[in-house]
Parts: structure tokens; C-alpha cells; sequence
């Protein structure tokens, strides 16, 4: 396996400006280094970058689906977008998770009555999309959702929750959720990403606490 086929960077990107995003920030990360080092020394180069108003880690669970691993990670991107004020981080859960195991992961986040709650958002499922190199595969949501934001926020303004938009760039969802699976995510937080047989893939959640557009993977 390639290093472009085993990481997940290269389509967000692109679907983050197929979504209407219009500036990206990448942070360059060592793969043979500590993942959670890496993301901390590239958090604190982003707090002298003043228009990142989004964070996103599309290959935050590529070397490793243990959460306690990864936990370390998503708490230093949380904790910075909470002390910077002005960037969400978009989450996802790892890879394969069935709606019910959804909500584990939730808990594990921050907790909703707390200031990083404002700063943290949770989108699901992951998204099957066309490769760059021609196959197709799946990956998380979070570079084509900061491209939905963008758009929102250039469209109809940065107070407007990018709900009830559609997705480019995306063949399908590995998971379909019904009315009750949607219902029952929500009440945790979780945004999710619909199909629907009139409309096609929709953004279905609304994020609070946004922010504006430029992002940051």
C-alpha cells in the first residue's frame, strides 16, 4: 500500500474545496513520529495563524482505532480550538462503527455543559468517495463538512448552521441511518449525514458554536 492509498489527506482536501472551501492550511506531520507530539507541535504553529477557523485531523485514526490512543489527540485539538475562541474541531469516530457504538465515543468527548462543547463538533457516518488514483474508497467526513461550512457561510452566512446541504464529491455512505438511529444520535450531538431517495446525501445535523472559513488540516 502506497502512502498516498494508506492516508486519507489528499481527499479531504479535495473535498474540502469541492464543497466550496477556498483556503486550507495543511500541517505537514512526520508518519514515523508520535501522532500525538506531531498534532501538538503542529497545534501551537497554527495559534500565530489568525484566519484558521476551523480544525480538522482527517488521518487522526489511520495508524491506530484504539480511542485511548487517539484520545490524547482529540483532546489537544479540542483544547486548543477552545483556547484560540474562534475554530471548531471536526470529529468523527474511527472507521466501522455501527450507530449504537456511536454514542460511546460521544462520551468520551467533552462534556456538553463545558466551554470546549462549543468547540467540538461530531459528524457520522464516513463517507465512500471517488480516489484520487482512480479507486474508490472510504474516508471520515471532515474536510468535505469544513467545505460545507465554507459554502454556508459564503452563501447564506456565518450564524447559519450547515444543515440540510448537500454533499459533492461523494458516491455514498457505508452506513444508512433510519429516522429512530438519527433521533437517538442527535440527542448525544452527533451531526449526521443522510440519504435520502429525492433529495441524495444531505447534511442532516446542525453544528453550534460555529465559526467562519478557513480551515486547517
Amino acid at each position: 500500500m502506497t502512502a498516498a492509498r494508506e492516508y486519507a489527506l489528499a481527499e479531504a482536501v479535495y473535498g474540502f474545496f469541492a464543497n466550496g472551501g477556498t483556503k486550507c492550511y495543511i500541517v505537514p506531520l512526520a508518519p514515523e513520529k508520535d501522532l500525538a507530539t506531531e498534532v501538538g507541535n503542529g497545534l501551537t504553529g497554527l495559534k500565530t495563524v489568525p484566519d484558521v477557523y476551523m480544525v480538522a485531523v482527517p488521518d487522526l485514526w489511520t495508524r491506530s482505532q484504539d480511542a485511548t490512543t487517539v484520545q490524547p489527540v482529540i483532546a489537544s485539538v479540542v483544547a486548543h480550538c477552545t483556547k484560540m475562541g474562534n475554530r471548531p474541531a471536526i470529529l468523527e469516530p474511527s472507521p466501522g462503527k455501527e450507530p449504537s457504538e456511536v454514542t460511546a465515543f460521544v462520551g468520551s468527548l467533552v462534556s456538553s455543559d463545558t466551554d470546549d462543547a462549543a468547540f467540538t463538533t461530531v459528524y457520522y457516518p464516513w463517507l465512500k468517495v471517488p480516489g484520487l488514483d482512480g479507486a474508490d474508497r472510504t474516508i471520515p467526513p471532515c474536510g468535505h463538512l469544513a467545505g460545507v461550512w465554507a459554502r454556508t457561510d459564503a452563501e447564506r452566512g456565518v450564524f447559519k448552521a450547515p444543515a440540510n446541504q448537500n454533499l459533492r464529491g461523494v458516491l455514498s455512505v457505508p452506513t444508512v441511518l433510519t429516522d429512530q438511529q438519527n433521533a437517538e444520535l442527535d440527542s448525544t450531538g452527533v451531526n449526521c449525514l443522510r440519504v435520502f431517495p429525492d433529495r441524495g446525501l444531505l447534511v442532516w445535523g446542525g453544528v453550534r458554536g460555529r465559526q467562519r472559513v478557513t480551515c486547517a488540516i
